[in-house]
């Protein structure tokens, strides 16, 4: 049984106490990726070590054949340790 980490949805919702999920998801679809938009979420983890309400982003895939998921993994976390 595979143990899920902070949402329901991994690998859907990214977030964490110090992101500003607004600011985040605006710098995201500024960059214009293939196949995917950013929508800010807000949320209290159920399964994580964080315990306050968390900031981030929700990767929606808009067309998966012309997305490239590496890209934006790197992109995301790059943005992400900017931030913090």
């Amino acid at each position: 049984m595979r143990r899920r980490k902070g949402t329901t949805k991994p690998f859907e919702i990214i977030g964490a106490p110090w992101i500003d999920g607004y600011k985040l998801a605006e710098t995201m679809n500024e960059m214009g990726l293939n196949g995917v938009i950013f929508r800010p979420v807000y949320f209290v983890p159920s399964f994580s070590k964080h315990s306050g309400l968390c900031g981030g982003v929700q990767i929606h895939v808009k067309n998966k054949r012309t997305l490239n998921s590496v890209e934006i993994g790197v992109k995301l976390l790059y943005e992400v340790i900017k931030i913090r």
